[in-house]
């Protein structure tokens, strides 16, 4: 596998970072994952933006522009042959390091940020196994991303200890609540509810990370005539709900069927989960 590190291309065996970098020794850095279908990325330019903002907002370097990054991109995939397949993109981005600067606590400092992009397939059947629906748990504020949710930072550990509590009960995802009992969001995606026919979401109010593919949802219900109405949520209206389902650029859409081993309507995709995740494919698709 060929990735690109800061501003090389190099085999994925040979690729290292400093010892001293601050994403690997406190976490500090960014991310973001998005989905390549044929080696186009319909969504990259959403995630460059958000990744760009946020490195902005922590005055990390982020040097190269969204034409550059998709260069890079294009280049990768070239290099690793996935032009007839669907791929999974993540850019990397930490605050960089150095020997006699261990605590990176200044933000002027000058020092070179490490950019890491990295490209590999999806397995094979991988949308099969979500088309026909995945069970899910809800987990308490305990597993919360507490620390700026509003960001898509390397601090991920609440996230892979939710996905870990998940698989240990044989479900495929958890929902989050926070310290009201609100629904936040699940471990590596986005949550919506849908009752008689109204599509809900929780608030974007920086208690969650504003999701490339819930903003492209958003859109496509009010552009189709949808009602999508963005409010706080509870477990209660998990409970009460039609039907419910979640998002992120890898997966697409993804139906819930059951959720703390409850079904969720007939525990089949829901119709509306569906014509939504229709009008999704035809967008990612169409770009």
């Amino acid at each position: 596998m060929i990735v690109y590190l800061n501003g090389n291309f190099v085999d994925a065996h040979q690729a290292s970072i400093s010892i001293w970098d601050a994403g690997f020794l406190y976490g500090e850095g960014l991310f973001t994952t998005l989905r390549l279908n044929n080696g186009i990325g319909p969504d990259l330019e959403s995630h460059w933006k958000r990744l760009a903002a946020q490195a902005a907002e922590l005055a990390i370097p982020f040097s190269p522009s969204l034409n550059e990054t998709q260069l890079i991109v294009a280049n990768l995939v070239q290099k690793n042959q996935l032009e007839k397949c669907a791929s999974r993109l993540r850019i990397t981005l930490t605050r960089g390091g150095e020997m006699d600067y261990p605590l990176p606590i200044s933000t002027s400092r000058e020092h070179a940020s490490t950019l890491l992009l990295t490209l590999t397939p999806l397995p094979n059947g991988f949308d099969d196994e979500l088309a026909d629906g995945i069970k899910v748990i809800t987990l308490g504020s305990d597993y919360a991303r507490h620390c700026r949710p509003d960001l898509k930072s390397l601090n991920f550990l609440p996230s892979l200890l939710a996905l870990r509590e998940a698989r240990h009960r044989q479900c495929q995802e958890a929902i989050m609540l926070d310290e009201e009992g609100l629904i936040t969001e699940a471990a590596l995606s986005s949550v919506f509810v849908i009752r008689s026919s109204i599509i809900f979401t929780p608030r974007n109010n920086g208690r969650i990370l504003a999701g490339c593919t819930r903003k492209i949802i958003l859109d496509l219900t009010s552009e189709n005539g949808l009602t999508c109405r963005e409010e706080d949520l509870a477990r209660k209206d998990l409970e009460t709900a039609q039907e419910v389902f979640l998002c992120n650029s890898i997966r697409g859409i993804v139906p819930v069927i059951s959720i703390d081993d409850q079904p969720v309507g007939q525990q089949l995709p829901g119709p509306v989960t569906m014509q939504i995740r229709r009008l999704y494919n035809q967008a990612m698709h169409s770009a």
